[in-house]
């Protein structure tokens, strides 16, 4: 008798823990519960997760070493720190805010300093020099306008105690001024071109 009350005990027991195990793999995407094989991964898909976007998730590892900074993207893509060109008879440099500051903050790493240094050796004594922020237009935590205002602050404060002798112009124009249009396929690769600090001078 004893024996026959265990038993039934444990099949009523067992019963809703069973059925709240099954329930608890239904709602399991049907790839996460596959395993994969020794020295697999499942991609994000595979267990039944959307890809980040990059407003979501970093896309890009930054690293100032003793030569070039550069940044990897997750495409396997390597940029530099800053494009050079020249626009309207002015030298235009280019300085990727992804690589110089972290989101939504305009502390600039040491080691900006000495690439900074060598950006300015063309540039002529007593110059003037515009040092201009711009943004996306993302807006994050902190407003565009401010945002690019404060980075353009820390670039010229650097480059001021780099270079007393230069004429300096600061200002954040926000997204205001873009240099590549947002919107299509290469939307986030323009908006990340659009993210920048410029250094102009004749």
């Amino acid at each position: 008798m004893t024996h026959h009350i265990r038993s039934m005990m444990t099949r009523y027991v067992a019963a809703p823990i069973l059925a709240a195990g099954l329930v608890g793999a239904a709602l399991l995407p049907a790839a996460a519960a596959e395993a994969p094989a020794p020295g697999e991964w499942l991609t994000l898909e595979e267990m039944g997760f959307a890809e980040p976007t990059p407003s979501q998730a970093q896309e890009r590892i930054v690293a100032f070493g003793d030569a070039e900074p550069v940044v990897f993207g997750t495409d396997g893509s390597i940029e530099e720190l800053q494009t050079t060109e020249e626009e309207d008879g002015e030298q235009v440099i280019s300085l990727s805010s992804d690589i110089l500051f972290a989101p939504d903050e305009w502390e600039l790493p040491d080691r900006a300093t000495a690439k900074l240094e060598e950006l300015l050796t063309d540039v002529p004594d007593g110059a003037a020099l515009a040092v201009h922020g711009h943004t996306d237009s993302v807006q994050g935590e902190v407003e565009n306008a401010e945002l690019s205002q404060n980075r353009a602050e820390a670039v010229a404060g650097a480059v001021a105690d780099l270079r007393a002798d230069l004429d300096l112009d600061v200002k954040g124009f926000a997204d205001a001024k873009p240099k590549e249009e947002e919107g299509g396929s290469d939307e986030e690769e323009a908006r990340a071109a659009n993210r920048r600090v410029e250094l102009r001078y004749g």
